[in-house]
């Protein structure tokens, strides 16, 4: 998929492979939704391809495409974390020597979710670099990433694309309306309203005429919570992206610090509760219940 807001990016990065400039640990510090997968894949096909641009026709190329290249090591997990002897193995991987003579590739997306052991075991790979080696990493939450690990690659930021910029791009992937509100919803990110205009579209209208109905008191905090437990992380940001959009119309209209101060108290109760969800042990029922009674309590807090 073609995202023309990484292309500068991209072009960068494959200019300083072929220049043989390219730093041996990539970190990519991005922006939610902004596509950065995309970025570090083809990358990653650039580096292993026998002229280092992802031509898509030699035989790098191919082993790529058919997800069987032996010289490309991808960490992935199905749990929460990513521990330590998924890192030992790339540790392995790294001082092995290439099979096809070539470039080696580690991709490791998401590392904020490394243990402290993991993060470690990373860190001494990070600062032993094997010649041909390249170690891709991406995190959307750099606040979590080890100090130590941030400071032994080079750190590019990968930031969502303007508003006029998505809808364009938008309007040429559907047939169907798109506008700005829409685009909120998913916090800017042109791929993930993409995503719910297939998927969750009607999801997003029937929210909308929920918190209506909540903030006309026709729905009660618990019974709202309810219903959208099985959406909880999507339901944070939708109300996150409610309360911001209420706070600028607020503000435009000059009305009261005390309206203010309650809409940045939701913002905050947002932001705290898709914290507190990932956590174990937590009420997220009592979570969401709580956030609720806070927005149809707005006016009086």
């Amino acid at each position: 998929m073609n995202l023309p807001w990484l292309q500068t990016i991209q072009n960068d990065l494959f200019v300083r492979l072929q220049n043989q400039q390219l730093h041996h640990g990539i970190l990519l510090d991005a922006a939610k939704g902004c596509g950065e997968e995309h970025l570090i894949v083809v990358l990653a096909k650039a580096i292993v391809c026998e002229s280092k641009n992802a031509c898509g026709q030699c035989k790098s190329c191919a082993l790529f495409v058919a997800q069987s290249h032996p010289d490309i090591k991808w960490v992935k997990s199905d749990k929460p974390s990513i521990g330590v002897d998924q890192i030992r193995e790339v540790g392995d991987f790294v001082v092995s020597t290439s099979q096809l003579l070539g470039n080696k590739v580690v991709i490791i997306p998401d590392i904020q979710r490394l243990t402290e052991s993991a993060s470690n075991s990373l860190l001494k790979t990070l600062e032993e670099p094997n010649s041909n080696t390249y170690i891709l990493l991406s995190t959307t939450e750099l606040q979590y990433v080890l100090p130590t690990i941030k400071s032994r690659c080079e750190k590019i930021r990968v930031s969502l694309p303007k508003v006029e910029e998505s809808l364009a791009w938008l309007q040429q992937k559907t047939d169907k309306t798109v506008n700005q509100q829409g685009l909120d919803a998913y916090s800017g990110s042109p791929l993930l309203y993409l995503d719910a205009l297939t998927s969750d579209e009607d999801l997003l209208l029937l929210f909308t005429g929920d918190l209506e109905q909540l903030l006309d008191c026709n729905l009660s905090p618990q019974s709202m919570a309810t219903k959208w437990m099985n959406h909880l992380s999507t339901i944070f940001t939708w109300t996150y992206q409610w309360a911001k959009n209420e706070y600028k119309t607020e503000l435009l209209a000059n009305n009261s610090q005390h309206v203010l101060n309650s809409l940045e108290k939701i913002l905050d109760e947002c932001s705290r509760c898709k914290s507190l969800s990932n956590k174990a042990g937590i009420n997220k029922g009592l979570l969401l219940s709580q956030l609720f009674n806070k927005v149809q309590n707005r006016e009086g807090q």
